[in-house]
């Protein structure tokens, strides 16, 4: 079959017709079956041996011809068998009334046409595609072919470069450049030569482009046209220039960099130092280049720099602090930044800074907190900064809290465990929160509040906190104060106003002042003893007493061994005198040095007076005491006397010598005797 349809392809069917198209001779070709029986062809229309869908473009095809006086072909299909054959009619004018009509096969040659066409529309598919401009010029460098990235890179379209000369787009001195590319030998060897130029644009614009192509040449070994394409390396440029201009920033940096930049290898080998290194350490680059980065370690550190590369080389960076040697033989303090620059040359760069300052300054920091931290300390309460929030967030509270509240001061920093907000006593967190609220509120400087908080073990504590309200942009961002436990002190003014209560309602007088003589304190019954008010009194000195404190100031060596009374006069303030008893005692310090008298003082003047009628009174009676006892005394003197033999004579009456009756009447007689005389 393939050798009978090549046969066939080569056979043309030739038909002479009429002007009207009816048959009037053919020739009979192997090939003529395909068209039908050869007897039935005499006397028939042209048209009728045709598909029915083809009869009427062969009848206009005949027209036409005859119109134009030339000839007019038509392509169409038959099918025979199983077979599908393609077929080319050609009406040639033969003259005004006949037409030649040649029918022939081109099933084979349309196929080959097909491929090939495939071919050529599919590379021309990936040269339109493509980002590159795919070009092809004769030998007068005239386009014959461009793809339509052209219109993307240039600006002109496909249409308007097809036809134009090369030269439209370059400036003369580039095209000129082109021109001896193109004569070089390489490309008259049909080398492909590449080169950078700069292309004009179709708005006047310059393109860096990179232009490669070849000269093509037949079998004679002429050249025939030249081939190539042209990409737009602008970003290459760019980023190129891009490069250029950071390694000159680069290199700007590394010059006048306020830090020491070393490049070394991985071994300490130093390639490269900045000025900044000359300056830092008094060397000069050529010298550094010729030693090895551990030159400049300070004796008895190799180790370190060692362990140090070793690390950078493992995890490409470091970060340490060491000391270098300067040339002058004095050790600064650095902190080195080291990275691998480049892994497969094996390079390290190392920023070195001079810290010296900074660690000295660190230093005076530290001295300066250490002193701080021992002023807080000797403070009798709790410093602190806080937050101005809800919950009184603490940046930094004294350790002295601890003894207060029980609680360490770093669960109160940040509130890591719990709030200072927390310890304040419900009952008096309103009281804080309106102390610091009219402080801000009324412009005052600081705010005092006492409240109470809360220990570890629940006990209350009460406390006097002074701060102040610290702005940033017209707002409370801090709190600064101080806080003291004022437990004690509230314990002991309790106790004062119990003392006072106590002396007030004493009836002596009490007085304390100062060994310079101030008065301090003096109780109501001291003022209105001596006719003074307590104001009067308090503040003022001794002397506005006259002869107060006498006995105190006259013999302090006597008055500081004991508290006895002694009876004094005192004046009071209207010059009048009563009498008193006073003691005197010395209050001193721990080292036993006088700095407060008291004394107490009691007037006696009703005792006086009452001892006084006592007196008078007891004169009185001893004198009739005496009166009776002298006239007793007399009135016995002048019995006795005629009594006397009458005492006797019943002396012996009662030793019954003269009878019992007689003794019994002596008896009687010497008690009325005695009587009388007691």
């Amino acid at each position: 079959m393939s050798t009978n349809r090549s046969l066939v392809a080569m056979d043309l069917i030739l038909f002479h017709i009429s002007a009207d198209g009816v048959i009037l001779s053919y020739n009979s070709p192997e090939g003529i079956q395909l068209l039908g029986e050869p007897e039935y062809f005499m006397g028939k229309n042209i048209t009728d041996i045709f598909p029915s869908d083809v009869s009427k473009k062969a009848k206009r095809c005949i027209k036409d011809a005859m119109i134009a006086g030339d000839m007019r072909y038509m392509q169409y299909q038959i099918k025979s068998g199983d077979e599908l054959h393609d077929l080319e009619a050609t009406f040639v004018l033969e003259s005004k009334e006949r037409f030649i009509v040649i029918i022939k096969d081109v099933t084979e040659q349309l196929l080959t046409h097909n491929k090939r066409f495939e071919s050529e529309r599919k590379y021309r598919l990936l040269a339109d595609n493509t980002i590159d401009i795919i070009w092809q010029m004769d030998m007068s460098l005239c386009f014959t072919y461009v793809n339509r990235s052209v219109l993307d890179v240039t600006g002109y379209s496909v249409d308007e470069v097809i036809g134009s000369n090369l030269s439209m787009f370059f400036t003369p001195e580039e095209f000129g450049r082109v021109i001896s590319l193109i004569n070089n030998e390489k490309c008259k060897k049909s080398e492909i030569l590449s080169f950078e130029t700069n292309l004009i644009c179709k708005d006047g614009t310059l393109l860096p482009i990179d232009i490669a192509g070849k000269i093509v040449f037949n079998e004679k070994q002429l050249p025939i046209c030249i081939q190539g394409r042209t990409r737009d390396i602008s970003a290459h440029v760019d980023a190129k220039n891009i490069l250029l201009e950071r390694e000159i920033r680069f290199k700007s940096l590394f010059e006048n960099s306020n830090d020491a930049v070393f490049i070394h290898t991985f071994d300490g080998t130093i390639l490269d130092v900045n000025n900044k290194a000359c300056d830092t350490l008094g060397y000069s680059k050529d010298f550094l280049k010729t030693k090895n980065i551990r030159f400049l370690h300070s004796d008895g550190f190799d180790h370190e720099v060692k362990e140090h590369i070793d690390d950078v080389i493992e995890n490409n960076s470091s970060r340490f602090e060491s000391h270098f040697k300067k040339a002058d033989g004095s050790i600064i303090d650095v902190e080195v930044s080291v990275s691998v620059i480049d892994e497969d040359k094996k390079i390290i760069q190392g920023v070195v800074r001079d810290i010296t300052e900074r660690i000295n300054a660190e230093k005076e920091l530290q001295e300066k907190e250490k002193r701080f931290e021992t002023l807080v300390a000797n403070i009798p309460g709790v410093t602190y900064r806080c937050k101005y929030d809800a919950d009184y967030t603490m940046e930094y509270i004294s350790k002295e809290i601890t003894a207060m509240t029980g609680y360490p001061a770093s669960d109160l920093m940040g509130n890591s465990v719990r709030t200072y907000y927390s310890l304040i006593h419900p009952e008096d967190v309103e009281i804080v929160a309106n102390a610091i609220d009219a402080s801000f509120t009324n412009d005052l400087p600081y705010y005092t509040v006492e409240y109470r908080v809360l220990d570890s073990q629940g006990n209350v504590h009460h406390v006097s906190e002074r701060g102040r309200c610290i702005f940033e942009g017209g707002k409370v961002m801090f709190l600064d104060g101080i806080i003291f436990d004022i437990t004690d002190k509230k314990e002991m003014d309790q106790n004062v106003r119990l003392f006072k209560t106590i002396v007030n309602g004493a009836g002596d007088g009490i007085s304390i002042k100062d060994v310079s003589g101030k008065i301090l304190y003096v109780n109501e019954n001291f003022a209105q003893m001596h006719g003074f008010g307590v104001d009067e009194l308090v503040g003022s000195h001794i002397s506005l007493l006259r002869m107060d404190d006498v006995v105190c100031e006259a013999d302090l060596q006597k008055a500081s061994k004991g508290r006895d009374m002694t009876e004094v006069i005192r004046v009071r303030k209207d010059s009048s005198e009563f009498p008193a008893l006073m003691n005197c005692f010395v209050i001193t310090d721990d080292y036993n040095e006088p700095v407060y008298f008291s004394n107490t003082v009691i007037d006696i003047t009703e005792r006086k007076r009452s001892e006084l009628i006592t007196h008078q009174a007891m004169e009185v009676a001893e004198h009739a005491n005496r009166t009776k006892s002298e006239f007793l005394a007399n009135m016995t003197h002048e019995l006795r006397t005629p009594l006397n033999p009458v005492i006797g004579f019943s002396d012996v009456l009662l030793t019954e010598t003269f009878g019992r009756e007689l003794r019994l009447t002596a008896d009687f007689f010497q008690s009325k005797y005695f009587q009388l005389k007691f």
